[in-house]
């Protein structure tokens, strides 16, 4: 590594200044004199001549060095740089495979070099300050801070100027009489403006003249007169360019996103953006953001729209204009804010019409569903008591139904043992017991979207029912018979608070229900007690009849439970009441008002209930390539198989439920199998149970079969044979597993005697062809009704700086395609092509 340091001094001022500069070339002579006028292999750290800066006009330092050779020509005042060269003079760094420096007149020149194969490499890279430029090669004169650059390529925030021959100014511009704007990074972009009379200003903006669009090397009739785009680094105030538009729904054009950005402050932007149609409807939207590391993130996004929903002129009857709105909010606390508090969610309001008539995504545009959350829970007491607050939205967009919560709070005492002593081992029966503690109370309203967001909405907000519902569970866990069997008693007590009563009169002279709510404060306990007895019983088979099993275990798991709650009287204790309509029958209803359940609950029952579950496991044998044998595998070949009913002694008919059957396994660890049942004991007469055992007249099929269900499910994906050795080849040799995919198929079939059976089969399919190629695919086939569900088909293909994308639904209510071809950088999605067209005449076309 050769080094060199030399200090540029101009108008001595001193004669002592002057006489060191004497004596530093006379000793630079008598030392290149031996070498005949150049040094090779030579490590010159410093040379350099120190004097009172006050006294000249200039005094930089200039530190230089290559890692092949060092060349000085004190002749001339030059140094040569060969390989890996590399300046710093003042706030400029010079990296290139030739470096020549002028020490008199600050004169640099440099240019990359060939390597043993011819190509060009370590061209010139130069970094001025925080701006970096590449260029095949340049010159710079340092006093005059001005410089002539070939080949130069300028990248700022996306955009990216290349320049055959340009001049720089002493001010920092670089003026050239034409060259390429892009945004691809290729050596040889894909597409660019060729243009003429180019200004680069860094930091700032290129200003050029007229310019046309080429891609692949081929002009296009897209042509600006002139041209600006900003390359400033960071935020930077400023106008939203629009672009234009068509809107299938309104039958109009427009421009779109016409708007403004602004900063505010150093954690928080804002964005203002339009739509216009020549008809006059429109939309505006207000988008902000916030963030601020490791303290919070959040924004507000308010969107509202005035369209013409009946597609009429003014003067035709039946014109009406609605005016649509959207709400969508979101806040969050860094976890490092408060350890141990937790603040954050979203919250998302809008119309029904919002999404329909506004929406550009396909898919976005038929999503019924609006859902918001908002929360904050911490806990106190180490933990132990846990505390939750939130407000919680749905809102169904096709039926109009919009259910709010607000607030939602939950108080949790973790399960503590009251009875077991400091420092006991909890051996003993009572120390064995548990008690907790749940407390919560909800506000809630479920209305329709049409009254909340109407004129007198504030009056629905008057409807919110609040409940306060208290819940506190006792149980233990023991065992008997020397641990062969676990007994698990306990006792539920639940208190719920009602501050609505309702009172429901048939009216006869106008032959309707009159209804009167009175506010107040009313209270209802109620418990329920139990136990649970469980055991397991297990079976070994350890002479397999498979040549890979070694042994066969099959798990029996016996659980008896009983249930009792007693029983009161609902009418008397004022839970329930009762009003005789016009055809003299009485109607009974539920009194108390509350969203956290009906204060009557279910009376009084007693039952026993049996369900026995069934596990099968087996062991796998396993060796390694050698034959030797390893450890055997277990593996589940029965995950479960379960059977469970209950006999309610106390109620007056009826008394045994129906026996329900559940299976459960996976096969070759893909394919996941449910299947379930369920029997009833009681025969049906005009399609209503008596209380008539069904084996009375059928002694050879004593239960009466009432429903079943089969799901099987598979995913695959390149997990599944990461262990094995790829079997599929391709013309380069063993399939590549990790190329990312995945592939899933469900069948589902109901069925019942009435043959109301269903079945449908769905699948699910992702695969990246290549890095620049993706494809998705989404459907089913409901085998009942003979029609395709609705599907959709996704591809996507990336052209280094472009992306083309096409969807297609071919049925549904969302039946039609997109097609859109833009620009990989964001700064240029204005130049997009896309294509739309949809049988709903209600979505967006562009």
């Amino acid at each position: 590594m050769h080094k060199g340091r030399y200090t540029m001094l101009y108008k001595y001022n001193s004669k002592v200044n002057f006489l060191r500069h004497i004596l530093w070339i006379s000793v630079v002579l008598l030392y290149n004199c031996f070498l005949k006028t150049s040094i090779y292999g030579q490590s010159i750290d410093t040379l350099s001549i120190k004097s009172d800066s006050t006294k000249r006009d200039f005094n930089s330092i200039i530190d230089y060095g290559a890692t092949d050779s060092l060349l000085y020509d004190v002749e001339n005042s030059l140094v040569h740089l060969y390989g890996k060269a590399h300046l710093h003079y003042e706030n400029i760094d010079l990296n290139a495979g030739y470096i020549a420096i002028n020490l008199k007149t600050k004169f640099i020149r440099a240019k990359g070099r060939t390597d043993s194969a011819g190509n060009w490499v370590e061209i010139p890279l130069l970094k001025d300050g925080e701006d970096e430029y590449n260029s095949d090669s340049m010159e710079y004169n340092g006093q005059l801070q001005k410089g002539r650059v070939y080949g130069l390529k300028l990248k700022e925030d996306g955009t990216i100027v290349h320049l055959n021959k340009v001049l720089r100014t002493a001010d920092g511009n670089f003026v050239g009489n034409g060259g390429k704007i892009t945004t691809c990074e290729a050596e040889h972009p894909h597409f660019y403006f060729n243009a003429s009379k180019i200004k680069v200003m860094p930091n700032n903006k290129v200003i050029f003249g007229a310019a046309n669009l080429v891609i692949e090397d081929v002009p296009t009739p897209l042509a600006v007169p002139f041209g600006i785009a900003p390359i400033k680094k960071g935020r930077r105030n400023g106008i939203i360019f629009p672009g234009y538009g068509y809107n299938q729904f309104n039958k109009s054009y427009m421009i779109q996103n016409l708007g403004y950005y602004r900063g505010l402050g150093p954690y928080a932007d804002m964005t203002l953006t339009t739509d216009l149609y020549l008809i006059g409807d429109f939309k505006v939207g207000l988008q902000t953001r916030m963030v601020k590391r490791y303290k919070y993130s959040g924004g507000l996004n308010l969107s509202s729209s005035y369209f013409n929903i009946a597609q009429l002129e003014k003067t035709k009857p039946g014109f009406k204009k609605t005016l649509d709105f959207k709400i969508i909010a979101d806040y969050r606390w860094d976890p490092k804010l408060h350890p141990g508090h937790n603040l954050g969610g979203s919250l998302n309001f809008q119309t029904a019409g919002f999404n329909r008539l506004n929406e550009k995504n396909i898919f976005n545009a038929n999503n019924n569903l609006i859902i918001s959350s908002f929360s904050y829970s911490t806990s106190f007491l180490k933990r132990k008591l846990n505390f939750t607050s939130s407000l919680n939205h749905n809102q169904n967009l096709a039926t109009r139904t919009f259910n709010l919560t607000l607030p939602s709070i939950n108080l949790s005492a973790s399960s503590l043992q009251p009875f077991k002593g400091k420092n006991s081992s909890g051996s003993k029966w009572y120390e064995q017991i548990r008690m907790s503690y749940q407390g919560d109370i909800s506000n809630q309203l479920s209305t329709y979207d049409s009254l909340i967001f109407g004129k007198n909405g504030l009056d629905e907000l008057k409807k919110i029912q609040t409940g306060v519902r208290h819940n506190i569970p006792i149980n233990a866990n023991m065992k008997i018979f020397g641990g062969l069997v676990n007994i698990s008693p306990y006792l539920n007590y639940n208190e719920s608070w009602f501050f609505r009563d309702l009172q429901l009169n048939w009216n006869t002279a106008e032959k309707k229900v009159d209804t009167i709510i009175n506010q107040g404060f009313w209270r209802s306990s109620k418990y329920n007690t139990g136990l649970n007895l469980t055991t397991n019983i297990y079976g070994t088979f350890k002479k397999s009849p498979f040549k890979k099993i070694s042994a066969l275990r099959h798990t029996i798991s016996p659980t008896i439970n009983f249930n009792y709650q007693p029983k009161y009287n609902a009418s008397l204790l004022g839970y329930t009441g009762v009003y005789v309509d016009s055809s003299s029958v009485k109607r009974e209803y539920q009194r108390k008002l509350s969203p956290l359940g009906n204060a009557s609950g279910n009376g009084e029952s007693g039952s026993i209930g049996l369900s026995i579950a069934n596990n099968l496991q087996a062991k796998k044998i396993q060796t390694d390539s050698t034959g030797k044998q390893l450890k055997d595998q277990k593996v589940n070949l029965i995950n479960q198989f379960l059977f469970s009913t209950s006999y309610n002694f106390l109620a007056d008919s009826l008394k045994l439920s129906p026996l329900s059957v559940g299976f459960n396994t996976v096969l070759i660890k893909t394919i996941n199998i449910n299947a379930g049942g369920s029997w009833s004991f009681y025969k049906l007469i005009n399609n209503k149970e008596i209380n008539s055992f069904y084996y009375s007249s059928n002694l050879l099929n004593p239960l009466r079969f009432t429903n079943a269900n089969i799901s099987l499910n598979a995913q695959i994906n390149p997990e599944l044979f990461k262990s094995k050795k790829p079997r599929i080849q391709n013309q380069n040799g063993y399939y590549n597993f990790d190329i990312p995919w995945s592939f899933g198929a469900n069948l589902n079939t109901n069925f019942s005697p009435n043959l109301q059976r269903t079945l449908s089969f769905t699948v699910n399919a992702s695969l990246n062809i290549t890095p620049e190629w993706a494809a998705t695919v989404n459907g089913g086939f409901d085998f009942k009704n003979k029609e395709i569900t609705q599907s959709s088909i996704s591809i996507k293909r990336s052209l280094h700086c472009w992306v083309i994308s096409f969807d297609w639904i071919p049925n549904g209510i969302s039946k039609g395609w997109y097609f859109t071809l833009r620009p990989s950088a964001n700064m240029l999605q204005d130049l997009k092509l896309s294509k739309r067209q949809n049988a709903n005449p209600g979505m967006y076309l562009n």
